[in-house]
């Protein structure tokens, strides 16, 4: 499925309205938290959202390696974007990652989610992460619409 140009560029709309007026202080894609991560999504033609993430040595578990809690927090922020595109709003009510491969610090990742299903108040989303051509990570959760 691929958007036409004027839907993916309304639900880039939607997308950044609700990260500046509803998540402007999130750790992870708030443009108002200085300490955060800050990651820009984009919403791509196939309606997935997309963000790079340079993966700073900061945010290392074990030396080297990117924390497990970041991967989580990344994916869960992607899949939430998602939501947003789609000019909802929702909470994880259930979320569960797939470690595939370590993500090495001081390597840029991308992040990439998509919507599997609506079912009302019930929004199934999927998530990953690669880095290079390698999956490295990936998710799904079920959200609950706000």
């Amino acid at each position: 499925m691929h958007l036409p140009d004027n839907e993916t560029n309304g639900r880039q709309a939607a997308l950044e309205r609700h990260r500046h007026e509803e998540h402007a202080k999130c750790f992870v894609c708030g443009p108002r938290n200085s300490l955060g991560l800050q990651l820009e999504f984009t919403v791509c033609r196939d309606g997935s959202v997309e963000a790079f993430f340079a993966c700073p040595n900061v945010l290392s578990g074990y030396e080297g390696t990117l924390h497990g809690g970041v991967i989580c927090t990344l994916l869960d922020s992607a899949m939430a974007n998602v939501l947003f595109s789609r000019d909802l709003a929702g909470v994880t009510g259930e979320l569960k990652v797939r470690f595939l491969h370590p993500v090495e610090t001081s390597k840029p990742v991308t992040v990439r989610a998509w919507l599997v299903e609506d079912r009302g108040m019930l929004i199934d989303l999927a998530a990953e992460i690669t880095q290079g051509h390698r999956l490295a990570a990936r998710a799904t959760a079920k959200f609950v619409s706000m």
